[in-house]
């Protein structure tokens, strides 16, 4: 794996019980970068993030971080380097203000400087600012989304794993996601993502990965696999959609 990778996922192998999912997958996500891994149902994309954020034991190869070993280190020892997970679906308490469901992503952790951290990215996304107060339940799905996203930011990190952040939102709203994560990419953090919805996924990427029975079969700058027809029809049921 190159030096230079911000993480470097090596001959990965996980799984359920006696199932393995993950059978030896290897790919690099550099710094500064939105990277996309796309496949088939049961390719494996949920369970390497799972595998790459402590919440499932991978059962062979490594995981490197910054150059550090990080195989197997729990969620909070991640959080801590600057490696932050918004998993697929919602993932907010509905009951709790959108203020506090931010402030919850900071639980683990002593912040002193917590109220500003929140108060900045109320400030930043305009929408969540004018709802502090409310029920997340009120949100819309995407501005639950949104919520997600900004919380996972309250840690400032380095990398961002996202699960399916197009599931379940308009076309106008998964454009707006997705115009977040490429303004992170901008502001250096890098984004490594799940994306059903391939072809524009990949062309707000830099990187592309094609996951297949566990494997990485095709690791490529995004522009080329949009333009090789072989990946819809090999690997995304008969096109990019």
């Amino acid at each position: 794996m190159a030096a230079e990778a911000l993480l470097a996922v090596e001959d990965l192998v996980a799984g359920y019980g006696p199932v393995t999912i993950l059978r030896g997958a290897s790919l690099e996500v550099a710094a500064g970068t939105v990277t996309t891994v796309i496949g088939p149902n049961g390719a494996g994309k949920s369970t390497l993030m799972k595998a790459v954020f402590g919440l499932l034991p991978p059962r062979g190869g490594r995981v490197r971080f910054a150059g550090e070993e990080i195989t197997g280190r729990s969620p909070r020892e991640l959080l801590a380097r600057g490696l932050v997970f918004v998993p697929q679906g919602r993932n907010l308490f509905p009951e709790l203000s959108v203020r506090h469901n931010l402030e919850l992503g900071a639980a683990a952790f002593a912040l002193s400087d917590l109220d500003a951290r929140v108060d900045a990215l109320l400030a930043r996304f305009p929408v969540l600012g004018e709802r502090a107060g409310m029920q997340a339940s009120v949100l819309s799905g995407g501005e639950q989304k949104l919520l997600e996203i900004a919380r996972a930011l309250l840690l400032e990190p380095r990398l961002l794993l996202v699960d399916e952040p197009s599931l379940g939102l308009s076309p106008k709203m998964t454009r707006e996601i997705f115009a977040i994560l490429t303004a992170l990419r901008d502001r250096g953090v890098a984004v490594l993502m799940i994306e059903q919805n391939a072809k524009s996924a990949l062309g707000i990427s830099d990187v592309g990965i094609v996951l297949d029975q566990g494997r990485v079969a095709l690791q490529a700058p995004a522009g080329e696999i949009l333009a090789d027809p072989r990946i819809g029809r090999l690997f995304l049921g008969g096109g990019l959609a």
